[in-house]
C-alpha cells in the first residue's frame, strides 16, 4: 500500500509506524500509544491501521470490514461481541464509568472534528473492497485505544479472517495483498481527491467573504 501511494500519489508523505514484525513495548497499551505518537508526531493527516481478523468458533465466517472511533451496543451483534472477544485488550472499558464519560466527551469532540472524514476514508475503503469481490462486512464503531489516541482522521480495516480457510489463503497470497493494497489505495486517492475539494470551495469562499463586502453585494 505505502509503495503504490508514494509511486501514484507523490505529493503524499507516508509514515509507517513499523516496516517488520515488532512490538514497542511488552505492555499493549504502551505499545498502541507508540504506534499513535508515531503518527501524531508526524502531523498526520491520515492514520490508516491495518489488521488480520479471526473467529474463535467458525470457520466460515469471513470478509472485510473497516472501524472508527465510536461507540456501539455489543451486546446486539454477536459479530460485534467477537470482535470485541478477539481484541479485548485494544478496547476501552466502557463498564467503567469514569472511562466511558472520558471517553464519550473524546467521541462527541470527533463528530466536530475528525469523525465526518474517519467515516468518508471507512466508507470509501468499503465500496473498494466490494467492487474487487471482497465480502464487505460494513464498517463498525468501537471505542479502539489506538484510534483514539491518534489526532487526526484514523481508521482500522480487517482485511479478512485467518480462521476463515478461503479468506486466509487470499491474505496470504501475494495477488491477494496485491488487491487488498490496491483497494485501500484507490480509497485512499478519492480520499484525498474530496479532501483537496473541500479545501478548495473552503478557500474560494473565504477569499469571497474577504473581497465581498455588503455594498458589492
Amino acid at each position: 500500500l505505502g509503495a503504490m501511494i508514494e509511486k501514484n500519489l507523490p505529493g503524499i508523505k507516508v509514515v509507517y509506524t513499523r516496516t517488520v514484525d515488532k512490538h514497542f513495548s511488552k505492555n499493549l497499551r504502551a505499545d498502541l500509544q507508540a504506534r499513535a505518537d508515531i503518527a501524531n508526531n508526524a502531523n498526520g493527516d491520515l492514520f490508516i491501521s491495518i489488521h488480520a481478523n479471526a473467529h474463535p468458533r467458525s470457520t466460515s465466517t469471513r470478509g472485510v470490514e473497516t472501524l472508527i472511533m465510536g461507540e456501539s451496543k455489543l451486546e446486539t451483534s454477536e459479530n460485534e461481541a467477537i470482535l470485541f472477544a478477539n481484541n479485548k485488550e485494544e478496547f476501552f472499558d466502557m463498564s467503567d464509568k469514569s472511562t466511558a464519560a472520558i471517553v464519550r466527551a473524546h467521541i462527541q469532540n470527533l463528530q466536530f472534528t475528525y469523525g465526518e472524514y474517519s467515516e468518508m476514508m471507512a466508507r470509501l475503503i468499503q465500496k473498494n473492497y466490494a467492487k474487487s469481490g471482497r465480502v464487505a462486512r460494513g464498517i463498525k464503531r468501537q471505542p479502539l485505544k489506538v484510534l483514539y489516541a491518534t489526532d487526526m482522521p484514523s481508521v482500522l480495516t480487517e482485511i479478512g479472517f485467518m480462521s476463515n480457510p478461503a479468506d486466509l489463503k487470499h491474505i496470504t497470497s501475494e495477488k491477494g495483498q496485491k488487491e487488498i493494497a490496491g483497494a485501500i489505495f484507490r480509497a485512499v486517492k478519492r480520499y484525498v481527491e474530496n479532501v483537496n475539494r473541500a479545501l478548495l470551495i473552503d478557500i474560494l469562499r473565504q477569499y469571497a467573504e474577504i473581497f465581498c463586502t455588503d455594498d458589492d453585494i
